[in-house]
């Protein structure tokens, strides 16, 4: 397919070479002169193609050649794959025995086959030779003499015991300082305060219904009294 004139086209990232292209400054440069096909033209756009062309003959390749290399990529994930894993597929593709294997060799690398290389190891350069004689390393212990000064010091001059001076055992009093304690000191007298005048409230209101309910006793049993004098005068009279 050719294109008269000069016209400009567009490359996918995808067919600038047989290999996979993350990115194309990988593989060209800006102004290289390359060798391309026409692979559609639509609308005055022109795909092109850079891996179907030999870049040194600007020869085309063939398709067989082309197939055996698609062959080729697709085999080489199961080469190299890391982990012996299929980068495609994502298969493990150990045989049974590379697993007995790897399984044996994890074995060896466990903690206990550790701790008893290392007890083997110990065992062999001795341990008795490293011990270290305490005795042997403490320095010789040297003797300090003290005695007490019996002269005041000039800083303290005339604020000791010396000077006569009696001094009272010390006092610690509770005096916090700041906003916020204040506060909780009130909000505590508060309580108590309005706990009291609570209680008085509640007394007085006791007081006033024992001298009502006493009253009217009172009242009761001089009606009663009333009504059984005034039974006995009228029977009397009758």
């Amino acid at each position: 397919m050719g294109v008269p004139g000069r016209r400009e086209g567009l490359v996918h990232v995808n067919e600038i070479s047989q290999e996979r292209v993350s990115n194309a400054f990988d593989i060209v440069k800006r102004n290289q002169e390359v060798y391309v096909k026409v692979v559609l033209i639509v609308n005055n756009k022109i795909k092109l193609s850079m891996k179907d062309v030999n870049q040194k003959t600007g020869k085309l390749i063939e398709k067989k050649v082309v197939q055996q290399e698609a062959v080729e990529e697709f085999t080489k994930p199961v080469q190299v794959g890391k982990n012996n894993f299929g980068a495609i597929t994502g298969i493990n593709l150990r045989t049974e025995e590379e697993e007995k294997k790897k399984g044996k060799k994890k074995r060896d690398n466990s903690p206990e086959m550790w701790e008893r290389d290392r007890l083997k190891y110990w065992s062999k350069i001795g341990i008795t030779d490293n011990k270290v004689n305490v005795e042997d390393s403490l320095s010789d212990e040297e003797e300090y003499n003290v005695e007490l000064a019996e002269q005041e010091p000039l800083f303290l001059k005339g604020q000791t015991t010396k000077a006569g001076i009696i001094l009272s055992p010390i006092r610690i009093i509770k005096n916090p300082e700041g906003s916020m304690n204040r506060e909780a000191l009130n909000a505590v007298q508060y309580a108590k305060d309005r706990r009291e005048v609570k209680e008085q409230q509640q007394r007085a209101v006791m007081d006033t219904m024992n001298r009502e309910q006493a009253q009217n006793t009172q009242i009761t049993q001089l009606v009663i009294n009333y009504l059984i004098n005034f039974k006995a005068i009228r029977k009397r009279l009758g």
